[in-house]
C-alpha cells in the first residue's frame, strides 16, 4: 500500500537469489552473482530516486494519494525511472547483461 513496502519486497526478494546464484562455488558462479548484484544495486538506486521524486513531489509515500497528484512530467519522469529500474531487476530489454552469465 506504501512504497516502503514495495521496496522492502523487491529488495528481501533480491536477497536470496544472490545466495542460489552463488551457491556452486566455481568462478562462473562467482561472477554471476556479483554481476547480479552490481546490476540489482543499479536498479535499486533507480527505484529509490524515483520514490524521491514522488515523496518530494507530494509528501505522500501511500499509492492512493499518488492518483491525486495532477503534475504530469513528475509522475512521467518517476514512471519512466520505475520501469526502467523494473527492467534492470528482471532482466529485460537493454538491461539483460547479468541474466546469461546469472542463468548458464
Amino acid at each position: 500500500s506504501n512504497l516502503l513496502e514495495l521496496f522492502l519486497g523487491l529488495e528481501l526478494l533480491a536477497f536470496p537469489t544472490y545466495t542460489l546464484i552463488g551457491l556452486e562455488k566455481t568462478k562462473a558462479a562467482t561472477e554471476a552473482a556479483l554481476k547480479y548484484f552490481i546490476y540489482s544495486v543499479y536498479g535499486s538506486l533507480l527505484v529509490v530516486l524515483s520514490f524521491i521524486i514522488l515523496f518530494a513531489a507530494t509528501g505522500q509515500v501511500s499509492f492512493n494519494e499518488f492518483m491525486l497528484f495532477t503534475d504530469p512530467y513528475v509522475t512521467q519522469l518517476a514512471i519512466i525511472l520505475f520501469c526502467t529500474a523494473f527492467m534492470v531487476k528482471l532482466g529485460v530489454g537493454p538491461f539483460y547483461h547479468w541474466a546469461p552469465p546469472v542463468y548458464q
